[in-house]
């Protein structure tokens, strides 16, 4: 599968006319296609923060720093995670894989503007999607109650 989806990766930056985006893209070492693949978003490395390039317009966006980012169904916003790196330096303890992480989740436009923040929380920061219509984010989290100690899928609303 990963070598199925680096050379889709591989063949979509050849699509990509200005040389110099296209050999940016390629060196990142993150990069992610919108839904509809008019966008990229991308980053050189872990220093650095996103940056994301609208295809049709050749307009490029620094966006806010964050931990992560990710699409939303609609091409037009994104989820922006904000959370403490369990491997940083100012961690106070090494937390375990799959351990949930107090997060910040917000929705911004592409253009890094009109940040809205709609959950904070402890969350398995790898499995937060759109839901296809962009209605609303599923998360992993675990919400300690009375009869549900285990962690379980929750849907935020965006609409």
């Amino acid at each position: 599968w990963d070598d199925s989806e680096n050379k889709n990766i591989q063949e979509r930056l050849q699509l990509i006319k200005d040389v110099t985006l296209r050999k940016t893209a390629s060196s990142s070492a993150t990069i992610t296609w919108s839904p509809d693949e008019t966008k990229i978003l991308y980053r050189k490395d872990d220093n650095e923060d996103y940056k994301i390039t609208d295809l049709t317009t050749n307009k490029t966006y620094q966006l806010p720093k964050a931990s992560s980012y990710g699409f939303l169904a609609d091409s037009e916003h994104l989820i922006m995670l904000e959370f403490e790196d369990p491997k940083s330096e100012n961690s106070k303890e090494e937390k375990e894989p799959n351990q949930f992480t107090q997060t910040k989740i917000s929705v911004i436009e592409v253009d890094g503007f009109n940040k809205s923040e709609i959950y904070v929380g402890n969350i398995d920061t790898n499995t937060v999607f759109s839901w296809p219509d962009s209605s609303r984010i599923v998360v992993i989290s675990s919400l300690p109650t009375q009869t549900a100690s285990k962690p379980n899928l929750y849907g935020i609303n965006l609409k």
